[in-house]
């Protein structure tokens, strides 16, 4: 099968592949497999059907062709499902990892986060009263350094709003989180 679409969403950098996500107007898939392609470039992947943890992803076998770079992917935002940490743990406690409307409300969709960061190896996102994160954020090498950045001198963490895809769930120590992927970020206003 061929997918004609926009990478909203990249773990990629200039020479490390990462996982992706490629959007059309239909909506969002994840593909778990790792290849070099940016937010923005718009590309026909050769891919097959395949699932993680019973949700549908691509598994991408090889990039067709790259036809633009660096397209606006700004309108995507417009899909987005919005959410502060504290009712996206709601949420989570409601209606949990196994019906199927949760996923039905955010798979193939913009997701937009707005929750603690704290400093650390990995992007994860926490609300308050939580040890264990919230979400899991993937993304660069480059994006995870510039995230952390974000984080004033002498403070553990600061309030940031990210925009992802999302990719699955965990269930660590009976404590529910989402995983995305990465499309953009900002302080939280």
């Amino acid at each position: 099968v061929y997918i004609k679409g926009i990478v909203v969403a990249s773990a990629a950098s200039a020479d490390k592949a990462g996982s992706f996500v490629i959007a059309d107007s239909t909506g969002a898939v994840f593909s778990y497999n790792k290849l070099i392609l940016n937010v923005g470039d718009e590309v026909i992947i050769k891919t097959k059907y395949s699932t993680n943890k019973d949700l549908p992803q691509s598994n991408t076998t090889s990039i067709y062709g790259v036809l633009s770079k660096g397209n606006d992917v700004s309108s995507y935002k417009q899909t987005t499902v919005d959410f502060t940490g504290e009712t996206l743990l709601a949420k989570l406690k409601e209606e949990g990892q196994s019906t199927a409307k949760l996923v039905e409300d955010i798979y193939g969709k913009m997701v937009k986060v707005t929750a603690t960061l704290k400093a650390g190896k990995y992007i994860n996102l926490f609300t308050a009263g939580q040890e264990s994160y919230l979400v899991s954020v993937y993304c660069s090498d480059e994006d995870n350094e510039a995230l952390n950045a974000l984080i004033p001198e002498g403070q553990e963490s600061v309030e940031v709003t990210v925009y992802g895809y999302f990719r699955q769930f965990n269930n660590k120590d009976g404590v529910q989180s989402i995983y995305l992927q990465l499309s953009s970020y900002e302080l939280a206003k």
